[in-house]
């Protein structure tokens, strides 16, 4: 298995600014993954909002992250 490497990303954007970007329209992609405390990938949804991808699903899955953390918290 291939070691995890640190990234530089842009710095993380407030929930609220996230919010409005998406309610604003000018979200282009989101991105969610999950990462294992060992360094594992194990899943992740690519929603793309240009050219025709659902604003519904990305809504869909924004709200149902609280729950799926709920859920992955419950097994440690």
């Amino acid at each position: 298995m291939e070691e995890s490497q640190n990234v530089d990303f842009p710095q993380t954007p407030s929930i609220d600014d996230l919010l409005s970007a998406i309610a604003s329209r000018q979200v282009k992609q989101l991105v969610v993954a999950v990462e294992t405390l060992d360094g594992q990938i194990l899943t992740y949804a690519e929603i793309v909002d240009k050219a025709g991808a659902s604003r519904e699903f990305m809504a869909a899955e924004l709200l149902a992250l609280p729950e799926m953390y709920e859920l992955a918290s419950q097994d440690t």
